[in-house]
């Protein structure tokens, strides 16, 4: 089982000093490095809604929720009582969050009018790009949305480098095949989740 956890950061901002209250001092520190005061705000946002979400499997206040970092940066929660896995993706409109136990998953959110004429030829696989040129010309940037999601949730999945991203087709190794599926999240409006 995964569950899919969203948030609207319009929604959000009425009670962002409550999401900020329970980040940890690292996380502050993050906050306060952004150069636009909106990011900061999304960070908070996004870091504390992820800590009220984990905190209800975890038995424990969002506050106390404690994060170790994997080989490439994934985090992890050192305090949870079982594997429990999570991915966070998020814009500067929305947060998504996928938790689950014993499964290794990945989450990403784009917004649909994402720039994609400049970069499709070289972040899309020969497969896909063959797939895509087929394509009527207003299809084309939901069909490079959607593959781009796919291949950032495959890679996060795994932990593994962004920079591997570009050429990826996921699941990233194929002897994987049978456990991964792609699964697009509807209804965050204005936006592609995967």
């Amino acid at each position: 089982r995964i569950d899919f956890w969203s948030l609207a950061i319009s929604v959000a901002e009425s009670g962002a000093s409550t999401f900020r209250e329970c980040l940890a001092e690292d996380e502050l520190r993050r906050a306060e490095g952004f150069a636009a005061s909106e990011d900061a705000r999304t960070f908070s946002i996004a870091r504390g809604f992820l800590r009220h979400v984990l905190a209800g499997y975890c038995d424990a206040s969002p506050a106390d929720i404690r994060f170790g970092v994997g080989r490439f940066g994934k985090p992890f929660v050192l305090t949870a009582p079982a594997r429990l896995e999570f991915n966070l993706s998020h814009s500067s409109e929305a947060v998504v969050i996928a938790v689950a136990l014993e499964r290794e998953l990945g989450i990403d959110l784009e917004r649909r009018n994402r720039e994609w004429e400049s970069i499709y030829r070289r972040v899309l696989p020969p497969g896909e790009l063959e797939e895509m040129e087929k394509l009527e010309t207003a299809d084309r940037a939901e069909f490079f949305v959607r593959q781009w999601t796919r291949k950032e949730a495959a890679v996060k999945a795994l932990g593994g480098e962004l920079r591997l991203l570009p050429r990826t087709t996921y699941p990233e190794d194929p002897s994987r095949t049978r456990e991964w599926k792609a699964l697009d999240v509807p209804g965050i409006q204005n936006h592609v989740c995967t």
